[in-house]
């Protein structure tokens, strides 16, 4: 931490801003804390009182009964393939220690994790990656090599990735 902070410090100073904007700007460029700050507070006024709505009305209509069986990592492969490629993801899916996302331009590749009593990991994972793949298929290939061709940071991303996994999956 005191070298993450020493940096943050340095940073700060070449770049005139305060230490965490210059490591924000790394991953996000041009976010200020100003801005995520603001996003945040609005949030904290408005999620407690959307929870506790949803929350009630899922007491009043859902029955939720846990999905406890034995998933073999071959049909959970299968089906997140399957779901990978009907949202357009045209790269491999193959298996590692944690879900990633990588590869280069026009090569983009996944990773999961299988768990054999509990399919949503694996599910949830490739439909995560899933949604960084497409940010980064779908990029202009015209202009791959130009700034404007460039992941624009990570809000992006991850805000892709994660309407993909919690409103998809």
């Amino acid at each position: 931490m005191e070298l993450v902070r020493t940096k943050a410090q340095q940073m700060g100073e070449a770049l005139d801003l305060a230490p965490y904007d210059a490591l924000m700007d790394t991953y996000d460029p041009d976010t200020r804390m100003a801005e995520v700050d603001a996003v945040f507070e609005r949030l904290k006024q408005e999620l407690p009182t959307l929870r506790a709505e949803a929350m009630a009305w899922q007491a009043e209509n859902v029955t939720l009964q846990p999905l406890t069986a034995h998933y073999p990592v071959a049909k959970q492969h299968e089906l997140a393939e399957f779901l990978a490629r009907k949202l357009g993801f045209g790269g491999r899916l193959d298996v590692s220690t944690h879900p990633f996302c990588g590869g280069a331009t026009g090569d983009v590749r996944i990773t999961t994790r299988y768990n054999e009593a509990d399919f949503m990991d694996a599910l949830q994972g490739v439909l995560h990656e899933t949604g960084h793949a497409l940010y980064e298929q779908n990029r202009p290939r015209a202009w791959r090599n130009q700034p404007v061709g460039h992941a624009r940071g990570m809000s992006a991303h991850e805000s892709q990735s994660l309407l993909v996994e919690m409103q998809l999956c």
